[in-house]
């Protein structure tokens, strides 16, 4: 009896982690973090292995992904003008280095 109460609340303890760990929000969500904010910033639009990315003008090492980039946009080295939120993004080892996240408001 004991035994079965333990396996029970161990799944129950499983689940529950599960569960939080996939409603996370998305990067690009609302709900995520916003960390700054750009407003009229020029920027160019670049191509790299199928992903787009965008690069402010002056940024040395950081790319911006574009959560929302319209397909018209999707021309590499297009120099662009944009207004949009740059959201936390967490780290992962597999992906691009100095990249952040942003929600595109205006083009």
């Amino acid at each position: 009896m004991i035994l079965r109460n333990i396996a029970y609340a161990s799944i129950a303890i499983l689940y529950s982690a599960c569960e939080k760990a996939t409603s996370m929000p998305a990067a690009c969500s609302n709900d995520a973090i916003t960390l700054r904010i750009i407003t009229n910033q020029r920027a160019m639009v670049q191509a790299s292995q199928g992903n787009f990315y965008l690069v402010e003008q002056g940024a040395i090492d950081t790319r911006l992904v574009p959560c929302n980039l319209a397909k018209e946009f999707q021309e590499d080295n297009l120099l662009i003008t944009i207004s949009g939120e740059v959201k936390a993004t967490t780290a992962v080892a597999s992906g691009a280095c100095c990249t952040e996240n942003i929600v595109i408001l205006k083009i």
